[in-house]
This record gives structure tokens, sequence and C-alpha cells, in this order.
């Protein structure tokens, strides 16, 4: 391709973007394919924090095909919800996940030839003539590029005398393989040896590196498998050693294509977890079909960092998300009545519903429900909340570990804590709070021993799900309407 020759004065105009609202809790961990062959500066088991789209394509790169669940999360995130930052881990490694050699063939013109892989790994492409007499060479007869819509480009080089337009030539490459990632490859481990880690594993390094904390575990298409799920359950309990989070999983909508269908496949595959929300069916957004998780994830995540105290309080149900449809894998809509979604949520299932008009995401369950009907078990909000409380009490006063065992330390923990919750509970978004220095659980000998321990007790709202009257017919009004 010949340099454009530039002589005058030009102008180019940047279209408009609406910046991500930028959020420090209900940040979502994201472990997963990407489409790593278009990224400038390709990461492979390293966490990326993207604090927008361009983070993305930089890093991992951006496709319009969702196979790569990076995609997914980014346009969910950015593109739709417009939040920030999420934290990204690609385990598709173009050293290890490859196809095949492949080949194409192609006309070369003076405008460039378009490959119809769009997997391409550009390192692996070869030219050849269409009898393998000529070997043409990159940057010396032929440039090749991807372009915006995810194509790959073979142009032409003007001064090349080997490769003349007009004529087909013979293209051999390998693709990226989204197929031959497993399960080992999401979950990833930690290698002793190497001091390496990998996988869903970083999720540990994240706050430790970054001062991130990830409260939303994510692993867009492979939730559905129930040893990924059971591993995202585990992190959730007990991140960097310490902090609590939440994980959206998926029902495969391949298998369940129905409500009952999608209530059996829950219970058969033990997702069962409360920290676990678990979703069917898919959502259709822009013409693209995205895991519902992925979708809502974002929009919780967004939902929190516009909340007035940036606190996870409210709930996501019975919210209007914004999505195009509700579907299965293969695109068909799936219309449900108020009474299906309902069963769908009694087996501890958010779904989808559309009232009045609009879809709206429909379900307050966590996926332990109805095995445990209490309150902090069964409503997604209130143990967000109750995860939030305990990760904010750490961050809070982790600064005064290791600071002198003495009345000022204590008073200045319960005071501290008092006043920030007084505040929560005066503006209703906190039922009530109190912590309170334990003379019972505090010994001597504990105190020695550099242990000091506090009570804290608090109580969230929980959400409005039934909201009924009683009608009653009274021939009175008639009466007094009509005689006074």
């Amino acid at each position: 391709m010949v340099k454009q020759y530039l002589h005058g004065v030009y102008s180019t105009e940047t279209p408009s973007t609406e910046p991500p609202t930028v959020t420090k809790n209900g940040v979502q961990f994201v472990v997963g394919v990407a489409p790593i062959h278009l990224a400038k500066e390709p990461k492979v088991n390293e966490i990326v924090i993207a604090e927008s789209i361009d983070d993305v394509k930089k890093f991992l790169g951006y496709s319009d095909d969702f196979a790569f669940g990076t995609s997914e999360s980014a346009f969910a995130s950015f593109e739709v919800a417009k939040v920030a930052p999420v934290v990204f881990v690609n385990v598709l490694d173009p050293e290890k996940h490859v196809t095949a050699e492949k080949t194409e063939t192609v006309t070369i013109t003076k405008n460039g030839a378009f490959l119809k892989s769009k997997r391409a790994l550009l390192g692996t492409v070869t030219l050849k003539s269409i009898d393998d007499s000529k070997t043409f060479i990159e940057d010396t007869d032929y440039t090749i590029a991807y372009d915006a819509n995810y194509q790959a480009i073979i142009y032409p080089i003007a001064s090349s005398t080997n490769l003349a337009t007009g004529v087909e030539v013979k293209v051999t490459f390998k693709e990226v393989d989204v197929e031959a990632v497993t399960v080992s490859d999401i979950l990833g481990g930690y290698d002793a040896s190497t001091s390496v880690t990998t996988g869903l594993e970083l999720v540990r390094k994240v706050y430790p590196r970054y001062a991130v904390r990830p409260d939303i575990l994510l692993a867009p298409g492979f939730s559905q498998n129930p040893i990924i799920k059971t591993a995202l359950e585990a992190k959730t309990a007990n991140i960097s050693g310490v902090f609590k989070a939440r994980t959206f999983t998926d029902i495969d909508t391949k298998t369940a294509k129905t409500y009952e269908q999608a209530q059996s496949w829950k219970e058969d595959n033990l997702y069962t977890d409360m920290r676990n929300t678990v979703l069917w069916p898919k959502v259709k957004k822009d013409g693209k079909i995205l895991n519902y998780s992925s979708y809502l994830a974002a929009f919780r995540s967004a939902q929190i960092a516009n909340d007035e105290d940036n606190l996870p309080v409210e709930s996501f149900s019975n919210k209007e998300i914004g999505v195009d449809a509700f579907v299965l894998e293969d695109g068909t809509e799936v219309y449900l009545e108020h009474e299906e979604a309902n069963a769908l949520n009694g087996a501890g299932i958010v779904t989808g519903l559309q009232w009045g008009g609009v879809l709206r995401s429909w379900g307050n369950n966590t996926a332990l429900y109805p095995k445990s009907v209490v309150a902090q078990d069964r409503f997604s909000m209130v143990r967000d909340a109750l995860d939030w409380y305990a990760n904010s009490f750490i961050t809070e006063f982790f600064d005064k570990v290791d600071d002198l065992t003495n009345m000022r330390l204590i008073e200045s923990i319960t005071d501290e804590e008092n006043a920030r919750l007084s505040v929560l509970v005066g503006k209703g978004r906190v039922a009530g709070a109190e912590i309170s220095f334990s003379t019972i659980k505090n010994s001597v000998a504990q105190i020695l021993n550099g242990q000091i321990y506090f009570d804290r007790k608090v109580a969230f709202f929980t959400p409005a799900e039934v909201i009924q009257d009683e009608v009653t017919f009274d021939p009175t009004f008639i009466e007094t309407a009509i005689f006074g």
C-alpha cells in the first residue's frame, strides 16, 4: 500500500463518547478467551485492568464474534452499561490454541484482498502463487493487517516486481482456536517451580497488585460447565485470603430450551450456592447474542456505580435492562408468562420478563433458594450488602493493624464505624447497624496474644417481592352515591 503524501491543512473529527462511571464496588473479574490475534500488545494469563474499550482493544483485542467471551463482557460493560473498571484475564494462547494450517485463494487487487477468516494469526500467514512456484515476502511484496471490521486485508506493495495485481494467490495460515481452550485453561493454577499464576487463580492477585477488589466473578461461555461453576463459587468465599464476592453463571440454553428444563438443569448440575446468581436464558442486544451472566453483571456493576453511596443494597430485579429480546442459543426468542417467570424464581433462577412492553430482569433469589429461605442466604441484594459490609470493614481498618492495643485504638474503631453506619441508617440505606467491643470475647490472654474482637450487627432491607391487597365490594357506596 502506497503511503499517502500530505501537503496542506487537514482536519479530523473524533466521535464523542460518554465516559464510563467509575466504581470501587461491584468490579467485574472476567476470565475467558479473547481475540488476542487482534490485540496490539497481547496479554495472555496476565491481569488487565481495563478502564475503556480502548484498553480492551490494545491488550486483548475486540471482536463482534462473542465466542470470545472477553469481547462480550467488554461490549456489555463499556458500550452498554458504561461502567469501569473491568478486570480481565485472557487464557487463549496463540502459541498453544491454534488450528491446523488452512488455505484460502484470493485475487490481489490494487485495493487489497480480503481473507474470509476473521481468526487468522497474521504471523502465520504465507502467500504463494497458485502453482507454489513463488513465495511472496511480507513488507516487500505485500502488507497484511486487520481493518475495523475485523477482516484481514492483504495489500500489494506497488514497488514489488514479484507480486502483480489481478492474479490469484494461495494464502496459508493458522487460526486462533477457541474450541481448543479447555476447562483446565480457565481454572488455571499456580506453578511453584516458576511462581507463575494463571487463569481464574489470578483473581487473588488483583487486590494486592492493583488495589482493585473483584466483586463479581465471571467466565462467559464457560460458566455453564459445573466444574467452572464450582471453582467460581469457591473463589467467592475467600479472595486474597479475606474478601467475599459473588458470581453470575448461566444455564446451558442448548440443553435447557424451556423454563421447565432450566429448573431441572439447575438442580441436576448442583447450581446451589448462596453467592451464585444463576441465569436463564440468554439476551439479545443490537443484534448480538450474549450470555445473560455477562450482561446482567455489567448492569449490576453500573447499578452499584451509580448508587448514591456506591452500595449494592438495591435489587437488580424488575429493572428495565435495555435488551432487545431474551433468547436461546440459536436465537429463538423467549417470552415467559408471569407465572412461568415466577416458577423460575421459585427454583432460584433469575430470568427475564416482558411486562407493560418493557423487558426486565426478574428475580431476587440466589442459587441457594429454595434450599434456604433465610434472608441473607436467599436474597441476592442482601447477600451482596453483607459481603460489602465485611469487605469494607477490612479495607477501612487495615491500616490500624499493628497499632498499640489500647483504649484509643478500640474507641477509634468503634467510633469511626458507628459514625459511618449511622449516616447510612439515617439515609434509609441500611435498616440498622452497630459495632461494639465485647469484654466477654476479649480476655487478657487474647489481648496479650495480639488479638481483639468486635461485635457487629446489621440488617439490610429485603425486596418487596409481593405487594398484595384485598378488595371488598361495598354496596353502601351505591346507596351514598344515589341517595346521599
